[in-house]
């Protein structure tokens, strides 16, 4: 969400969260393989993640949200992405 400042991934079967991810006016969001996924934002990062269930580098306990591991992330000079991506292949 480009005003919360974070990517939610959202179980769309259970309508449960599987993991949060910080990104600055994130924008797209495209699936890849698996539980990978590429996340773009208005400032041109473009980020590969995998979720995951690890927070800080323990186990999610508690009322910890999971987060997403970034896998890669480029901070393209003079480009910035709306909210659209799309997978090819």
């Amino acid at each position: 969400a480009p005003k919360a400042g974070q990517v939610v991934y959202i179980d769309a079967a259970s309508g449960g969260v599987k993991a949060i991810s910080p990104l600055k006016d994130a924008c797209g969001i495209a699936g890849e393989h698996g539980t990978t996924f590429a996340a773009t934002s208005g400032f041109g990062v473009l980020r590969h993640e995998v979720l995951g269930y690890e927070v800080l580098g323990h186990e999610v306990v508690g009322n910890e949200q999971p987060r997403a591991r970034v896998i890669s992330e480029t901070q393209l000079a003079d480009v910035a992405f709306d909210n659209h991506l799309r997978r090819w292949g």
